[in-house]
């Protein structure tokens, strides 16, 4: 666990102290500290200066001065979240993951991604059958209604999630038949891909912050997210089942590194330094062995960084706003800058 030195008030360690629990130690003694937080004051700058320390360390500026001082440079914000705050922390210990690195990065390699890769359920062909089986207008409701019951799990699960409170329906609905009535087939297509994507992530992902569930229902938001933005754009400049699969898929590569974690993640750069490897390139090695196509897989592979490609910009702010409770100045700038000339 990292252990840091924080030079400022008494009210600002505490409030450290209460973001970056579980995660970080605070200690009295410089000489066993790995990094140095100091607050963005006068006095403690000073401080710093007077003890001419060769640790790494880092500027707290609290809310509502960041406006006056560069945004570059070893700064954190009392308003950052604390996964952003650990992340920056991280940054600045570059031996730390050096040692890790060397250690650990030979553990995984394709093939072996490869071979994990292959203990993940893929998609049945049934299910595929029934996606193609929306499109069909020769196909009557009731022979997609028919191949539907023919998986009970699969009913149940859908039936499961659509009385959820993420639907929010009025009632109990009891059967499939109701359900595509109220939902509708396309709605239920992408219900049933999710459901089967669902036990990719049964596993234990404490290393990344987050429970199973909680990382599957991100990858279903942003699916439907990258659906309904395709939804506004011509069907010849982006396939809409085409994005919604990218964003099911977007964080595959973290059910197979989640394995090979032995400390917390909060940038691609700490899984790349653990194992060699982010999640986006396993992600991409994962699908192109399944034989994806390479638009999804390019995709994923650059999901955390802005693309001139149409495709690529829909998941990127797709993720990027599923993981943001409220639209930021930034956010809605860049949301408006890539996609208001396309509408």
């Amino acid at each position: 666990m990292i252990k840091i030195f924080f030079v400022g008030s008494i009210e600002n360690i505490k409030f450290l102290e209460n973001k970056l629990k579980h995660h970080v130690v605070f200690t009295n003694l410089l000489s066993e500290a790995d990094c140095i937080i100091v607050e963005y004051k006068p006095q403690y700058l000073k401080f710093l200066m007077e003890i001419n320390t060769k640790k790494p360390y880092l500027y707290l500026v609290n809310n509502g001065k960041w406006r006056q001082i560069s945004l570059t440079g070893r700064y954190i914000f009392t308003s950052q979240h604390a996964s952003e705050i650990l992340s920056i922390v991280n940054n600045v210990l570059p031996h730390e993951k050096e040692k890790v690195n060397k250690s650990k990065s030979s553990i995984l390699t394709d093939s072996k991604i490869i071979q994990e890769a292959n203990k993940i359920p893929v998609l049945p062909n049934t299910i595929i059958d029934l996606i193609n089986m929306t499109h069909d207008p020769d196909k009557s409701s009731k022979s997609i209604i028919d191949v539907i019951k023919k998986d009970q799990g699969l009913v149940s699960e859908v039936l499961h999630l659509v009385n959820s409170p993420f639907y929010s329906f009025i009632g109990c609905i009891d059967s499939i038949d109701r359900a595509i009535v109220l939902l509708g087939f396309d709605e239920i297509k992408k219900l049933i891909t999710a459901v089967k994507v669902k036990p990719f992530f049964e596993k234990n992902f404490k290393y990344y912050n987050e429970s199973g569930f909680r990382m599957w229902m991100h990858s279903f938001n942003v699916a439907k997210m990258c659906y309904n933005v395709a939804k506004s754009f011509n069907n010849s400049q982006i396939n809409k089942e085409s994005i919604y699969l990218a964003g099911l898929m977007h964080d595959i590569g973290k059910t197979i590194l989640v394995d090979f974690l032995d400390k917390p993640v909060f940038e691609p750069e700490d899984e790349k330094a653990q194992t060699g490897y982010t999640h986006m390139e396993v992600g991409s090695i994962v699908l192109r062995h399944w034989n994806v196509s390479e638009e999804i897989i390019d995709s994923v592979l650059n999901h955390h960084a802005i693309s001139d490609k149409l495709f690529n910009r829909i998941l990127y702010f797709a993720n990027k706003r599923e993981r943001t409770d409220k639209i930021n100045n930034k956010l809605k700038e860049d949301i408006d800058k890539y996609f208001g000339f396309n509408n």
